[in-house]
């Protein structure tokens, strides 16, 4: 699950921060820009790991065993 919410908000944020500064790079429909396409990769992958060390220091994953872990 902490994937796909990182995910998400990096996606999202980047989007955000991108169209805040009229930054369009479609690489599917426009010819390779490597100076926009590292651009696009590292301020996304920049905010993924952002938002993972923010949710593991305010939601750190609990001592103990898991529920497929206790025997029954």
């Amino acid at each position: 699950m902490k994937f796909w919410g990182n995910f998400i908000f990096a996606y999202i944020s980047s989007r955000v921060i991108f169209n805040q500064f009229d930054f369009y790079y479609d690489i599917f429909n426009e010819p390779l820009n490597i100076s926009k396409l590292l651009i696009d990769v590292g301020v996304f992958i920049s905010l993924y790991l952002v938002s993972a060390i923010v949710l593991d220091r305010l939601f750190p994953e609990k001592e103990g065993k898991s529920p497929s872990e206790i025997e029954v």
